[in-house]
């Protein structure tokens, strides 16, 4: 498991690669194993949810799967959601998941990754975001510490 010892996922310039999992300051062990855009994404979506929008002109879909575990040794579960991540690209504007694609029941939410986690738990699941079309570049940021800029950390995506 890379560390920040290793210098990746500092800078956008050197993500964490796809499919390395990275242990963060934190203490949560991050996997982002799966990337999909466009066409495929779409057609992921069609077939996953029943309610759905569709991207305006000029955007689509991007998926990106990742596995979440809890390495550190705290006695108490540790929240993990997808809040603490948003995607960066070509454009320099950070990018929220996309919160619109919902199960009928409105109980759980394609996009959403929400867990509690007690020491050596985990989680798998995707996070959607709407991006432009012509967005290169990209690395999912993940910051648990929304204050503490210095805990952003970048994992590859294409």
């Amino acid at each position: 498991m890379l560390t920040d010892k290793d210098g990746y996922g500092l800078t956008r310039n050197r993500p964490i690669p796809m499919k390395q999992a990275f242990l963060t300051q934190e203490g949560y062990g991050i996997l982002v194993g799966l990337s999909q855009k466009g066409t495929e994404a779409m057609n992921v979506i069609k077939n996953t949810c029943e309610f759905y929008e569709i991207p305006k002109n000029n955007m689509q879909f991007v998926i990106i799967s990742l596995t979440v575990r809890n390495i550190s040794t705290a006695e108490e579960p540790e929240l993990i959601s997808s809040s603490f991540f948003n995607l960066v690209g070509s454009s320099n504007i950070v990018i929220h998941p996309h919160i619109r694609i919902q199960y009928p029941d409105d109980n759980e939410c394609f996009c959403n990754i929400q867990a509690e986690l007690f020491h050596d738990g985990g989680t798998t699941g995707s996070i959607v975001f709407c991006v432009p079309e012509n967005e290169t570049n990209m690395c999912l940021m993940w910051n648990k510490a929304f204050l503490d800029k210095s805990s952003i950390r970048y994992f590859a995506v294409e």
